[in-house]
């Protein structure tokens, strides 16, 4: 399942950026098959191809804007280059709810929220 947040009110045209990231290269959803699923789910919903933003080896402990892939992501968010934000599973962002909550009010800027 893929999780997709509007930022600011995106619209379908509006650019999108995916997130994924693994802790190691055992876990079933692998780099790549997160990286295809986010390319997939942008098609289907009729939303440009994806940049994509992956953090390999990565613990969802870590904050999200401490991750090297994920606080470049929060950066080009912030300064509304990206309306929408697709991961593949919303685990993928963190472990830890208020950190996931505190990156999610930065991304999302007041827009109208997440759809899942």
């Amino acid at each position: 399942m893929n999780e997709i947040f509007p930022l600011d009110g995106g619209r379908p045209q509006d650019p999108a950026a995916g997130y994924g990231r693994v802790s190691t290269d055992k876990q079933d959803q692998s780099i790549e098959l997160q990286r295809a699923e986010l390319c997939r789910y942008c098609e289907l919903k009729g939303l440009p191809p994806p940049a994509l933003f992956m953090d390999s080896d990565t613990s969802g402990s870590i904050p999200f804007a401490d991750r090297e892939a994920a606080g470049r992501l929060l950066n080009d968010c912030l300064t509304g280059k990206y309306r929408h934000l697709v991961v593949a599973k919303i685990d993928r962002l963190g472990r830890d709810a208020m950190d996931v909550q505190t990156s999610s009010s930065c991304w999302q800027g007041g827009g109208d929220g997440s759809h899942h």
